[in-house]
């Protein structure tokens, strides 16, 4: 992480780690059976796929976001908290 990036708006840093990082999540999570990998996007720590569905048994009802990337053939869950 880089100094400029703790003035960072949340979303910005959100869509930043979505732009680099989505397809290399969605590897990670696909044989996810028992963690929980949390991403730091400011005042939010967000998760995905498994670790979104992780974390929403622990918060309860939580508000998803859908992410797609052109070069994953599925769309990728993701909760923030």
């Amino acid at each position: 992480m880089y100094r400029s990036d703790y003035n960072e708006p949340c979303g910005v840093r959100l869509v930043r780690l979505i732009n680099t990082k989505s397809l290399d999540i969605a590897k990670r999570e696909v044989n996810n059976t028992d963690k929980m990998c949390l991403y730091g996007t400011g005042g939010y720590w967000t998760a995905f796929e498994r670790s979104a569905y992780f974390l929403t048994r622990i918060f309860g009802n939580l508000e998803l976001f859908i992410v797609n990337n052109p070069n994953y053939p599925f769309a990728i869950v993701g909760v923030s908290v």
